[in-house]
């Protein structure tokens, strides 16, 4: 996310959507990288050099998760 340059964000209005997760995965299926290269097998190859490690959160799925971790959408 740090490479990509101006604003990381992919929101029609609100300005408050990260095309790439940062320091937390906000939702499933939110791209983590991106790998360009000259070829599909560069590219695959250095996709595979990535490294990731992420802590096991509860996921807000209901109205009460979302009020209880006070994580509201307009």
């Amino acid at each position: 996310a740090a490479d990509v340059p101006g604003r990381n964000d992919i929101a029609p209005t609100a300005a408050d959507e990260p095309a790439f997760a940062e320091r937390e995965i906000l939702y499933h299926q939110q791209p983590l990288f991106a790998v360009i290269a000259e070829t599909r097998d560069a590219a695959r190859r250095a996709a595979r050099l990535a490294k990731v490690t992420i802590e096991e959160a509860k996921p807000l799925v209901t109205v009460d998760d979302a009020l209880a971790a006070d994580s509201t959408v307009m």
